[in-house]
């Protein structure tokens, strides 16, 4: 799919088991969605930046993220 948002909260996390770093992004596109962006993008993501490119759209209930 084709998307464009806009960032409201961007946070730098670490996936447990790869090491990797990955952002974890709120962001605004007519409804919140969380996005989920490679940690060494630039430029790094930011509230109020925007974000847009070909997605990979991947429903979850979010669960694992406690």
């Amino acid at each position: 799919a084709v998307f464009k948002g806009v960032v409201e909260k961007a946070e730098l996390k670490t996936n447990h088991l790869t090491g990797q770093q990955w952002w974890c992004c709120e962001v605004d596109c007519g409804f919140p969605i969380i996005a989920a962006l490679p940690g060494d993008i630039e430029p790094a993501p930011a509230a109020g930046s925007v974000i847009d490119g070909d997605v990979f759209i991947l429903g979850s209930s979010g669960f694992w993220d406690n």
